[in-house]
């Protein structure tokens, strides 16, 4: 919490000037950043405040003479333009191969025809665990594009790149499955290994495994998957928190229903997650749970739940154990 009087007493044992620290500064003074080299000099950033407070404008510097703002050098740093004969660094090489297709791939512009359907097997482990399902979207989108595919998009004022995932991992748990599918060009299914070119932009802990090509024939990621099935490594117990854990999940077994409350966005719902429930197995040496969880047309349950609700692990105890989404299970 914010507790200003704690900070102007502080500033107040200090002695410091509080007026001389948040007063307007002049351009000649010494600032604490100017050991700062961002490549743009002080001297044009100056000029440029000037200008600003003046209302003049500063011309464009690939239509006319350079201003000597300090971040080409004219050598390695070079202005290029659209007109420029000049050899493209690799990135810009891509960008113009890349450009041009996702405009072609913008609403109005694509054709069914000209589009194939993909389907993207990928990890998400180590440090990747604690990214959120947005940020593993976003990781996925930016380093499908940055390999040389090229995105189908939706329709509307805001087009999306076509991609969808069957149900969100929650942050934290690590999965060897998931599972995304996604529009490219027709033309993309020629790429040379493109799960290698995907897997060199992706942040450490995703990586892909497997890209197939999908007929208009078989079901989407939703209508395909059918459940989940879970390793779960729980902290060393006692003999007899081992045994209290083997009645409570032969217990929870034998039920026919196992009613729970579950909090979404501020509202309590009743679920029952027995039937949510195909398998549920101890590993007593190697202290794991092996868990296998069906799907219905309410989405499935969580492991924390069964851990928690079912099995009487403690919530506090229960973040901390090692979740491994391991198989996923498909309809025949």
């Amino acid at each position: 919490m914010l507790r200003f009087d704690l900070w102007e007493e502080a500033m107040a044992r200090t002695d410091m000037d509080i007026d001389g620290y948040l007063g307007e500064r002049k351009h000649t003074e010494e600032l604490p950043w100017d050991m700062i080299d961002c490549g743009v000099g002080k001297s044009f950033l100056i000029s440029e405040a000037n200008k600003a407070l003046a209302g003049e404008l500063t011309a464009d510097c690939r239509l006319g003479p350079c201003h000597d703002c300090g971040v080409c050098d004219h050598k390695t740093i070079k202005v290029i333009t659209a007109l420029s004969h000049e050899p493209l660094s690799s990135s810009a090489k891509m960008e113009r191969e890349i450009l041009p297709q996702v405009k072609a791939a913008a609403p109005g512009s694509q054709r069914d025809s000209e589009l194939c359907r993909l389907r993207v097997k990928f990890l998400k482990q180590q440090s990747a665990r604690f990214l959120s399902h947005l940020e593993v979207s976003e990781a996925l989108i930016r380093a499908i594009k940055r390999s040389g595919m090229s995105f189908a998009y939706s329709q509307g004022h805001h087009p999306h790149p076509k991609i969808s995932f069957a149900f969100a991992t929650s942050v934290g748990m690590e999965s060897r499955e998931e599972y995304a599918d996604i529009m490219v060009f027709a033309g993309d299914r020629t790429l040379e290994n493109p799960e290698k070119k995907i897997n060199a932009f992706l942040p450490k802990g995703l990586e892909i495994g497997e890209i197939k090509e999908l007929t208009d024939k078989e079901w989407s990621l939703t209508e395909a998957i059918i459940g989940f099935s879970y390793t779960i490594t729980l902290p060393p117990l006692s003999s007899s928190e081992l045994a209290d854990l083997r009645k409570k999940m032969a217990g929870f077994l034998s039920a026919d229903a196992f009613p729970i409350i579950r909090e979404t966005k501020g509202k309590k719902v009743a679920k029952d997650i027995r039937r949510f429930v195909a398998s549920l197995d101890l590993e007593e040496t190697h202290r794991r749970i092996i868990l296998s969880l069906r799907i219905s047309n309410e989405g499935p349950a969580r492991p924390t739940e069964v851990l928690t609700q079912a099995l009487g692990i403690r919530p506090d105890l229960a973040r901390t154990v090692r979740i491994v989404k391991t198989t996923t299970h498909w309809k025949e």
